[in-house]
């Protein structure tokens, strides 16, 4: 899935030569990250997160509108363990 965030270019140019040190792409460099932060955060009160998210999506227009966040984990969950 193709997705857009925005990054300093200060952080971009070290992300990109952690990636080129390590022989891999910035895109799996960014994926690996992201990971490594999702695991920690699942021993965090997942539901007290989800609940929050919940809420911000309720409000007003924007990306996490009319976006159920326990379904939304739950497929972007699916297939990690594959």
């Amino acid at each position: 899935m193709k997705t857009t965030v925005e990054l300093s270019d200060a952080l971009v140019a070290k992300a990109k030569a952690v990636a080129l040190k390590r022989g891999i792409s910035l895109g799996e460099l960014v994926e690996r990250g992201l990971e490594r932060e999702l695991e920690a955060a699942e021993g965090e009160d997942l539901e007290k997160l989800l609940s929050r998210l919940n809420r911000v999506a309720g409000k007003g227009s924007g990306l996490w509108q009319d976006v159920e966040a326990d379904s939304y984990v739950r497929e972007q969950r699916s297939g990690w363990n594959e």
